[in-house]
């Protein structure tokens, strides 16, 4: 499986960083889109821009009708071969200090909508014995993440759930990945006070966590770690015991 043998693919967050570059990758790939963000404008300029057929679909997947419609279109026709399970977003703190409703809010969009998602589009794909679904997850859920707790949380989930979805569909012809960035330069990044400070030479392109991506899902790779220092800073990650990995990431929040 290739890019290419895709037909079309539904992207979430479509709107800016690693979505919009998704978007424009599978563009070039001649893929058909369907685009899901929640702003109407953002996603009719870009899909002016791309050179294939797209569909723009506005919607708040916190909001549970919206949710339900794009779980409804993954079951509909013309049919969608890829998921990519974007949308999300990050807040930073002491737990203790931050708003309970944004929290639950992660919790909601990176675990709940992320599965009906992926539900819907195994529903979808196994029939046909074709598909692929990518979630994107983080290195934030290799350990614990002092200052994002509920987000490396979330991220943790996100990755070992897919993986198990993936064993569970080995011989369905359906591909599932957890695209497992560091660092990415994209606004979500940016509007960190504390990450945005961060070196040039520790921040991934959007760019680079996409193509490794699509070549991961056309590999049927489970975990795709892009960049080649963020692959060995996840062996070691990986290798830790649990306490050690405490021990690490102790200093983390003094970032923020």
């Amino acid at each position: 499986m290739t890019p290419k043998s895709f037909s079309r693919a539904l992207v979430t967050g479509a709107s800016s960083g690693i979505g919009e570059t998704f978007a424009r990758q599978l563009a070039a790939q001649g893929v058909a889109l369907v685009l899901v963000a929640r702003s109407t404008d953002k996603l009719t300029a870009l899909a002016a821009e791309l050179p294939v057929e797209t569909e723009v679909l506005t919607a708040d997947l916190l909001d549970p009708a919206d949710l339900l419609r794009v779980g409804t279109r993954l079951s509909n026709d013309p049919p969608v071969d890829l998921l990519v399970n974007n949308a999300g977003f990050g807040n930073g703190g002491p737990f203790v200090k931050l708003d309970l409703e944004t929290e639950l809010s992660q919790v909601q969009i990176h675990i709940q909508a992320m599965m009906t998602l992926t539900h819907a589009a195994l529903n979808a794909m196994v029939p046909r014995g074709h598909g692929g679904i990518i979630n994107v997850s983080s290195m934030a859920g290799y350990q614990p993440t002092p200052g994002a707790a509920t987000y490396a949380a979330c991220k943790a989930f996100e990755t070992t759930f897919s993986e198990a979805i993936r064993l569970e569909n080995l011989e369905t012809g359906v591909h599932v990945q957890a695209l497992c960035p560091g660092f990415v330069d994209t606004p979500m990044l940016a509007s960190d006070p504390g990450l945005s400070k961060l070196p040039a030479r520790l921040k991934l392109s959007p760019d680079t966590v996409v193509r490794e991506s699509l070549e991961g899902i056309a590999e049927n790779k489970a975990v795709v770690v892009p960049g080649a220092a963020w692959k060995a800073a996840a062996s070691v990650t990986n290798s830790l015991p649990r306490g050690a990995k405490r021990l690490l990431m102790g200093g983390v929040g003094k970032l923020r």
